[in-house]
C-alpha cells in the first residue's frame, strides 16, 4: 500500500492535498505494530490475564500526549504517529513475553495476572 499511497490519495482527496511519504510510512508502521500487538492482546484477554495490560495501557495513555507533542515538534505530523508506534511497541513486547510465559507455564508475579 505504501508504494501506491500517493495515487490512492490523489483519487481519494484530489491533487490539492499532498500527503508526505513520511506520514504514510509512519501510518504503515503503526498498522503493522498494532496488528502484531492485537494477536497477543486477544489471547491474553481470552485467558483473563489483563492486569499487566492495564498497567502498560495506562502508562502509555499518560505518556502518549506529551510524547506526541514533543515528537510532533521534532518530526512534524509523522512524529505524532511515531509516538504511538513507539508506545504500542512497548505493549507488543510485553504482550509477547507474557504470552510465551503463560504458554510455557513459567509465568509468575505480574506476568501471571
Amino acid at each position: 500500500m505504501l508504494s501506491i499511497a500517493n495515487g490512492v490519495y490523489r483519487l481519494w482527496v484530489g491533487s490539492e492535498i499532498v500527503v508526505p511519504i513520511s506520514l504514510s510510512a509512519a501510518i504503515g508502521a503503526y498498522v503493522i505494530v498494532n496488528s502484531w500487538n492485537t494477536i497477543y492482546s486477544q489471547f491474553l484477554n481470552g485467558v483473563g490475564k489483563v492486569k499487566l495490560q492495564l498497567y502498560y495501557g495506562l502508562g502509555g495513555a499518560l505518556l502518549n500526549i506529551p510524547l506526541a507533542v514533543y515528537m510532533g515538534y521534532q518530526f512534524g505530523i509523522a512524529g505524532v504517529i511515531c509516538s504511538s508506534v513507539l508506545l504500542t511497541s512497548v505493549n507488543m513486547v510485553c504482550g509477547y513475553v507474557q504470552y510465551h510465559k503463560i504458554i510455557n507455564n513459567s509465568a509468575t508475579g505480574i506476568w501471571s495476572k
